[in-house]
């Protein structure tokens, strides 16, 4: 698992939506909103986030939500939340216009089922803020087993474990 590593401050004095408008998007879907992705901590934080890539080979690569946060464990590292990804898009907007970033840390059980987790992504020159399941509408476990993330999660952002 290649890393990358960005510094960020997470303010939680801001508001969800204050976060979003920080990163100044050219679209957020409606599938990513305060009231899906509660943001909860106290004060500014900052923190090292990294961006994991998880290698093509399904050989040697882990390939549900649960294989790929058991890989963050062997590296010390857990999953990011919705509030990092609005840092890390504040901070440095052109990184997701070399690939998409994903969190795990954060999800939203939809009514069907599924887990929708928040990413940053570029498409037709805008910066995009959506949510997806990753897994073609599939239901998914509390646990993550089964969670497919497929190839289309190019980088998922991680926290170093000893980080606040």
């Amino acid at each position: 698992m290649k890393k990358r590593t960005y510094k960020v401050t997470v303010d939680y004095g801001q508001t969800f939506e204050a976060m979003v408008a920080a990163g100044n998007y050219d679209d957020v879907f409606p599938s990513v909103s305060s009231d899906r992705f509660p943001i909860t901590g106290e004060g500014k934080v900052e923190r090292e986030l990294l961006l994991a890539r998880v290698p093509d080979d399904p050989k040697y690569s882990p390939r549900s939500a649960s294989e790929v946060i058991a890989e963050l464990d062997r590296h010390g590292l857990r999953p990011a939340k919705i509030e990092d990804l609005l840092a890390l898009g504040a901070r440095y907007p052109g990184l997701q216009r070399e690939f998409q970033i994903v969190v795990i840390g954060s999800r939203w059980a939809d009514p069907d089922g599924g887990h929708v987790f928040p990413f940053l992504s570029y498409h037709e020159g805008e910066r995009i803020l959506n949510g997806d399941d990753f897994t073609g509408g599939g239901i998914d476990p509390p646990d993550f087993s089964g969670v497919d993330l497929g190839p289309r999660p190019e980088r998922i952002l991680a926290v170093r474990k000893d980080a606040a």
